[in-house]
C-alpha cells in the first residue's frame, strides 16, 4: 500500500463510479482505488478518460488487469479494497 501511496501522492483525485455499497476513484492518471463494503460482488463500469491505458497491478492482492477501451468494466469482490497502479 505504501508503494501505491508514494506513486500517486499529491495527484488529483476524482470519482469514476459509486453506489450505496462501493466507490471507485482515480488518483492521477495511473492509480485506481476500488472499495466494496457490500456482501456481494460489484461490477462497476468506469470511464477511462484521463487514465493511462495498459497493465495495472493491484498493490493489495497482486492481481493484474489490462485497462483498455472506454468504458471499462471490472469486478470488486465482496468486502474488499483494491489499489490498482499502472505498470
Amino acid at each position: 500500500m505504501l508503494r501505491f501511496h508514494n506513486a500517486v501522492h499529491g495527484l488529483p483525485q476524482w470519482s469514476l463510479d459509486e453506489d450505496d455499497g462501493f466507490i471507485v476513484f482515480a488518483r492521477g492518471d495511473r492509480g485506481i482505488v476500488a472499495i466494496n463494503k457490500c456482501g456481494e460482488w460489484r461490477h462497476p463500469v468506469i470511464r477511462t478518460h484521463g487514465l493511462r491505458q495498459g497493465s495495472y497491478r493491484c498493490m493489495v492482492h497482486g492481481f493484474e488487469m489490462d485497462v483498455r477501451g472506454n468504458p471499462f468494466r471490472f469486478a470488486i469482490p465482496p468486502r474488499q479494497a483494491q489499489l490498482w497502479l499502472q505498470q
